[in-house]
């Protein structure tokens, strides 16, 4: 059984996780949904179990040989060791930021791309290449933008966003799904009059404030922040491109 200084505790539900050195400082979600931190030590006042002291052997019973002792060296990274044989609690947690960080964004990106070719193609009367290109600056362009936009938030609010690479897949979901989602509810938005466009964009806009706050962790005023950055990136390129040099 493990001793009292193998564990630490949820402070929102009180759910007991194994702690390990080289996990100190990593942020993890619980069970319970609250975000929470490998602390730098064990809890030491956690309720555990001490070994039960060891009966008397009678004299002529054989001495046990020992164990051999495991070799010192650094225990493997919870990334590098398979799920299972983490214990059920680091086992729960990885799989959040894998679904977070991969599996949500790119289930995004790939039928956000599908929906926007196939409203571009019928859009551009059925021509796949224009098609084709149309998506790729979108996408490309909206990625740039956003992507720019959460660099700055998280080095002024201090969020930690990951790595560049599991960022830009992220962002590039976010810039291709509320535009995918617009395109299923035009027709229905186009049925409504005077509100269907505003209704159209008021659902565009939930579902892209959402994603940002959601995949990168944010709370509501950083999500604001972010977007308001997003926004001023955007006005500052379109007087660019109007007024620059480019516009002449």
């Amino acid at each position: 059984m493990e001793t009292n200084a193998d564990w630490f505790r949820c402070e929102a539900c009180g759910k007991r996780f194994r702690w390990k050195a080289e996990s100190a400082g990593r942020l993890v979600r619980c069970l319970c949904g609250a975000k929470i931190r490998f602390p730098d030590r064990p809890d030491a006042e956690d309720a555990g179990y001490d070994l039960a002291p060891e009966p008397a052997r009678p004299a002529s019973a054989r001495p046990v040989a020992a164990a051999p002792a495991t070799p010192a060296g650094p225990t493997p990274l919870g990334y590098q060791t398979p799920q299972k044989l983490l214990p059920p609690e680091q086992r729960d947690a990885v799989d959040v930021d894998t679904l977070k960080n991969q599996t949500i964004p790119l289930w995004l990106l790939v039928g956000g791309i599908v929906v926007e070719m196939i409203a571009s193609f019928l859009e551009d009367r059925h021509d796949l290449h224009a098609a084709m290109i149309r998506i790729t600056v979108e996408i490309v362009g909206g990625t740039v933008l956003i992507l720019a936009g959460v660099l700055l938030t998280a080095r002024i609010r201090g969020i930690e966003i990951g790595s560049f690479w599991s960022a830009a897949l992220r962002v590039a979901a976010i810039s291709v799904a509320p535009a995918a989602v617009g395109d299923l509810i035009m027709p229905i938005a186009q049925l409504i009059p005077l509100i269907g466009g505003l209704l159209q964009m008021g659902v565009q806009f939930v579902l892209y404030f959402a994603l940002l706050g959601v995949l990168f962790d944010m709370d509501e005023s950083d999500t604001w922040y972010c977007v308001m950055l997003i926004f001023l990136i955007n006005v500052g390129i379109y007087f660019l491109l109007r007024f620059g040099p480019w516009g002449k």
